[in-house]
């Protein structure tokens, strides 16, 4: 063999056998045996016989390198059954996890809808909150009114006293006709303002406001917000348990691709 053929055969052995250092775990053994094929095409492409001597040690050369192929193909063959292994466990684990969150989610639903309940019962009672709201602002202003009106006839009150007592005693009685004409118009406004007042206060005690004053609010009703809130965390965390594991099953999807 020439040298020039011995150096062309090292530079391409070198080459060939720095890609196998630098591949792939799952890649080398395509390497190693593309790197026998090539020195056997060289061998054969070789015009001189070799002895039968080194003919023999030449199989036994090429018999070594096979056993170091095969042992080293199995070493692969086996780190990458384990890997395999442990992805399929990471996987049951990751399907266990989702299956807990739905079930969590699933229990979640009946308190869901317990809540929607409560809040349309809410609203019911805010309803008829206002209801009574109304009607006991329509009597405390009629009881204002009468208050009023009471106060302004105070005085002709007096006044009608003292000239019933001057009428028992036989004064003159065109002082007191003087004095009723005086206070008449405030009774005749009073007599007037006291019966729209007992009308308006009539109706309503017998409107709703009656109706709504009856019914106790609920005494959970202050604590609905904070039960929203609650669940509200509890559906949040749920979400991001869900988007984790989607994420990490997406990045064993893509690394059992890159392997097979």
């Amino acid at each position: 063999m020439a040298n020039r053929d011995f150096d062309l055969l090292r530079h391409q052995f070198t080459g060939h056998w720095q890609a196998i250092e630098q591949a792939a775990p799952h890649e080398r053994r395509v390497l190693v045996i593309e790197l026998a094929k090539a020195l056997a095409d060289w061998e054969a492409g070789q015009s001189e016989p070799l002895p039968r001597l080194p003919d023999l040690q030449r199989s036994g050369h090429w018999g070594a390198l096979g056993t170091l192929a095969a042992a080293e193909s199995s070493r692969i063959a086996a780190r990458l059954g384990a890997e395999k292994q442990a992805l399929r466990t990471r996987l049951a684990d990751t399907a266990a996890a989702i299956a807990a969150a739905e079930t969590g989610l699933a229990a979640l639903m009946p308190e869901v809808d317990g809540l929607d309940a409560d809040l349309a019962a809410t609203a019911a009672q805010l309803a008829d909150l206002t209801a009574r709201e109304s009607a006991l602002r329509e009597r405390l202003s009629a009881l204002q009114r009468l208050r009023a009106l009471e106060s302004e006839l105070a005085p002709a009150r007096d006044e009608l006293t003292a000239l019933a007592e001057g009428f028992l005693r036989d004064e003159d009685p065109t002082g007191m006709l003087g004095a009723l004409g005086r206070v008449h118009r405030q009774l005749v406004a009073f007599y007037d303002a006291w019966r729209l007042a007992s009308v308006e206060i009539a109706d309503a005690l017998l409107g709703t406001g009656a109706d709504a004053m009856q019914v106790p609010p609920a005494p959970d009703l202050l604590a609905v917000p904070e039960r929203l809130a609650a669940l509200d965390r509890e559906l949040r965390a749920i979400d991001q348990a869900l988007a984790g594991r989607i994420r990490a099953q997406d990045a064993l999807d893509q690394t059992l691709k890159a392997r097979v």
